[in-house]
């Protein structure tokens, strides 16, 4: 017998609000109006591909009780867009990572790039996927931020600043077909939902949320940030954002856990941010500069373990 799972990964309108436009899904529907909600197709998207490469993949190896397909649709809000996904499969697991970027898409390209790799050796060093998981967002994290002070340390200036104001949450998932159990790792307001069969009504498809938004509107993560740091009165407020009053982080982000991100994580990276806010906007200035040892953005993911079973 083979269990069939279905897993919705969505990607948060919640963003960062800077001088950029644009931070992703929920800004692209604030600034469109639509007559009617337009037909979106479900595209099988190939295995250790980029998002925009498309394929088939069916996982239903000897051994195996959970028979994996897997679909892919993006609905980019900037060219070129700043999220990725990517999905390794062998004979008995399958790892998919989503990179929901923001502030360009340097951070989310790094983790498809590495996510696999980095989760292959924390997984031979801990012997536990679930930390395993948790561990190579970590990992990830301190990637980008030696990648940060590689470039702040070349010549291209330019590359600096782009690298400066990137990041990106992140999912991961990884499914033992072997006994059907799956972990989830969720960094950011991103979304992972399982689709369970309706045990009292046939045919319907009831949505079991995996993950808890890490976000300012979240009660246990403003509750978290503010006894991290109950000298910044302002840590934590709501203002005005576009259109709609909501919680932001140091009046900018609504996401409270990130890979990157580095001026909110290394006081050395906010000092130099700082310099180059001139007095207009000091109000935006990275003030008090971030303690690495409590940053203002964590990158400590948050895991949910479950099996699969029949129905």
């Amino acid at each position: 017998m083979i269990v069939y799972c279905v897993f919705f990964f969505f990607q948060a309108e919640d963003g960062i609000r800077d001088a950029q436009e644009s931070r992703g899904l929920g800004d692209v529907y604030k600034r469109q109006r639509h007559n009617k909600v337009p037909k979106i197709p479900m595209m099988p998207r190939i295995d250790e591909e980029p998002a925009s490469e498309y394929g088939n993949r069916y996982g239903n190896q000897s051994g195996s009780v959970v028979g994996v397909h897997i679909s892919s649709y993006e609905f980019a809000a900037n060219n070129p867009s700043e999220d990725a996904t990517v999905v390794h499969e062998d004979d008995g697991s399958v790892l998919v990572a989503l990179f929901d970027g923001h502030g360009g898409a340097i951070a989310s390209q790094l983790g498809v790039r590495k996510i696999h790799h980095i989760f292959e050796l924390c997984l031979r060093k801990l012997g536990d996927v679930g930390q395993a998981l948790q561990q190579s967002l970590i990992q990830l994290d301190r990637d980008y931020l030696k990648l940060v002070n590689d470039h702040r340390n070349g010549s291209d200036s330019q590359m600096y600043l782009q690298h400066l104001g990137a990041g990106s949450c992140a999912l991961l998932l990884h499914l033992d077909k072997s006994d059907g159990t799956f972990h989830v790792a969720n960094l950011g307001d991103s979304r992972v939902v399982l689709g369970k069969q309706c045990p009292y009504m046939s045919g319907v498809i009831e949505a079991v949320p995996l993950t808890v938004d890490h976000s300012c509107k979240t009660d246990t993560e403003r509750h978290r940030i503010r006894s991290e740091h109950p000298h910044d009165d302002e840590i934590v407020a709501e203002r005005w954002d576009e259109v709609e009053f909501a919680w932001l982080l140091k009046g900018r982000a609504r996401f409270t856990r990130s890979i990157g991100d580095v001026i909110f994580k290394d006081a050395n990276h906010a000092q130099f941010y700082n310099k180059c806010v001139d007095e207009a906007q000091a109000h935006r200035r990275m003030l008090p500069l971030p303690n690495a040892k409590v940053p203002y953005l964590s990158n400590r993911a948050d895991l949910t373990i479950r099996r699969a079973v029949q129905g």
